[in-house]
């Protein structure tokens, strides 16, 4: 299934900043290692609840997954009381035509959908594996849209709550809140359709550190490198040398860590174009230092060799080994190995140094 326009992972995105959706439409999809672990451990964790995770998953994947899982299948044991639950798993939901637009523009998989009809409760829970950031339940929009979907999918019974979750075992968050079906309909519903009529009227731009996290767009983003502009137009109009005032040091330091991720972006997107094609921009890719390490397997040859235990209290660098074993008449390379660093980027007239 293609992924949707305006999908529910990506509405922190698109509710906040509508150029965002155009932006990231011409930028292709790629995993990163983090995004391929994501995609596995919710594989482990579906199998789990669902109970069919067999000795092989439980053998090749890492115990730290398999410990995610139990967490997100106990916390699920822990609502689904007694029978009278309607359960749905990795559910895909359909939500466009609530806020706006066609069902094949809006739709998002929930992880875990359930229905309590002897409450009246649905429950939408999220399993998030990754632990750089602790996400929260309160206004959450991803499950705000799995919630339109999941009462559009349910809509022939009654409800009359539902419980938004969070499920973040690796940092050991687990978050709920809850709000009544009239909220759903008369508040959310309405922002959700009003958030996609700006998209479609006008293109608007909100850089903001949490909204331009996860952009695709973001090395590429002309707001963005606007802020970058403001600071060098500043420099190269000022008619005269004074010290920076308070209100511009307040200004520089309000937006320095979105500058600063921002510039890392453009840095790690040159990067990857010019491991792709040899260089971008002109920049290239040129040979870094190699580091010199004590290999492993001859550490007791070499403790023998020098009567020092080279991991007692301060361990010894490479060079104070070479120091003790010079007088000895002894080569260090005979005790280490070189290790490749990973290549630096350089602007293409740059003298490249062989290290």
């Amino acid at each position: 299934m293609k992924h949707a326009k305006f999908s529910a992972s990506g509405s922190h995105k698109w509710t906040n900043c509508s150029a965002s959706l155009e932006l990231e439409a011409t930028i292709p999809n790629k995993d990163s290692s983090f995004s391929q672990e994501g995609t596995i451990a919710h594989d482990i964790a579906y199998k789990f609840v669902t109970s069919v995770i067999s000795n092989d998953d439980l053998v090749a994947i890492q115990p730290e997954m398999i410990d995610s899982a139990k967490a997100y299948s106990s916390y699920i044991d822990n609502i689904v009381t007694h029978d009278f639950f309607d359960k749905f798993f990795e559910k895909t939901v359909f939500f466009g035509d609530m806020i706006g637009v066609s069902d094949d523009l809006g739709f998002g998989t929930a992880d875990c959908i359930l229905y309590d009809s002897l409450t009246k409760e649905l429950h939408v829970i999220d399993f998030k594996y990754g632990k750089g950031v602790k996400v929260t339940a309160q206004d959450n929009t991803q499950l705000l849209l799995y919630g339109i979907g999941a009462y559009k999918e349910l809509m022939k019974n009654e409800i009359v709550k539902l419980h938004l979750h969070i499920v973040q075992p690796r940092i050991n968050h687990y978050e709920s809140t809850v709000l009544d079906i009239t909220q759903l309909k008369d508040y959310w519903i309405p922002f959700f359709t009003n958030k996609v009529a700006l998209t479609q009227n006008a293109i608007s731009f909100s850089p903001s550190l949490s909204v331009c996290k996860f952009c695709k767009a973001k090395p590429l983003c002309p707001a963005l490198k606007g802020k970058v502009d403001n600071l060098q137009n500043f420099m190269k109009n000022s008619k005269a040398i004074n010290l920076v005032n308070e209100k511009e040091i307040n200004e520089i330091l309000s937006n320095s860590e979105l500058i600063i991720a921002y510039l890392s972006s453009v840095k790690d997107y040159v990067y990857s174009k010019a491991q792709d094609s040899g260089s971008f921009a002109g920049w290239t890719l040129s040979k870094s230092k190699t580091v010199r390490k004590i290999r492993e397997d001859l550490i007791p040859d070499l403790e023998k060799e020098i009567g020092i235990d080279l991991y007692k209290k301060t361990p010894l660098g490479v060079i104070e080994i070479e120091k003790i074993l010079k007088p000895l008449n002894r080569d260090i390379k005979d005790f280490v190995q070189q290790i490749e660093q990973k290549p630096i980027l350089v602007k293409e007239n740059e003298i490249n140094f062989e290290f």
